[in-house]
C-alpha cells in the first residue's frame, strides 16, 4: 500500500475539509431544532442530549480528521477482526438490554459491538478496493473477498 494519503509538509489542519465539517455541524443543529420542536419547545429530554452529543463528538471528529489516513488503512483489517471477536463475545457473554442480547457490559458502560462493525466493514472494504487496479474492480474474482467480509458477520 502506498503512502499517497500523507499530507504535504505536515499541515494537517489545512487539509481538513472545513466546509464539510460546517455542513455536518449545521445539519446536526437542524436535528437539535427538530427535537426541540418535537418536545413542544423544551430542550428536555431529547434536544439537550443531542446537543451534548454534538458538542462532545465535534472535537473527536476534528481529531479523527488529523489521523493519517495511511494508519487507518493499515489497521482496517485488524479493526475488522477485533469487531468480529467482540460480536462473538457479545453472543457468548452478552447481557440483555433493550430486548437484545447483543450488548457487552464494561462497568457502567454498555457497548453494542454491531455498531462498530458498520465502521469496520466500511474501512475494510475501502482498504480492499483501494488496493485494486481499476480494471480489477469489475472482475468477479475481485468480489470474493468483499463477499467473505459480509459472510462472516
Amino acid at each position: 500500500m502506498s503512502k499517497e494519503f500523507n499530507t504535504a509538509n505536515g499541515h494537517k489542519f489545512l487539509n481538513i475539509s472545513w466546509k464539510l465539517l460546517l455542513i455536518t455541524f449545521s445539519i446536526s443543529l437542524v436535528g437539535v431544532a427538530l427535537l426541540y420542536s418535537a418536545a413542544n419547545g423544551k430542550m428536555e429530554p431529547w434536544a439537550i442530549k443531542q446537543l451534548y452529543t454534538i458538542l462532545f463528538t465535534l472535537p473527536l471528529i476534528i481529531l479523527l480528521c488529523l489521523v493519517d489516513t495511511y494508519l487507518i488503512f493499515k489497521y482496517a483489517y485488524v479493526f475488522y477482526f477485533i469487531c468480529l471477536f467482540l460480536l462473538v463475545l457479545a453472543e457468548v457473554l452478552g447481557h440483555k438490554a433493550m430486548g437484545a442480547q447483543r450488548w457487552l457490559k464494561l462497568g457502567s458502560l454498555n457497548i453494542q459491538p454491531s455498531e462498530f462493525v458498520k465502521l469496520a466493514i466500511i474501512l475494510s472494504l475501502a482498504r480492499y478496493f483501494h488496493t485494486l487496479h481499476s480494471n480489477q474492480v469489475s472482475n468477479f474474482k475481485s468480489l470474493i473477498i468483499p463477499i467473505l467480509i459480509f459472510y462472516f458477520l
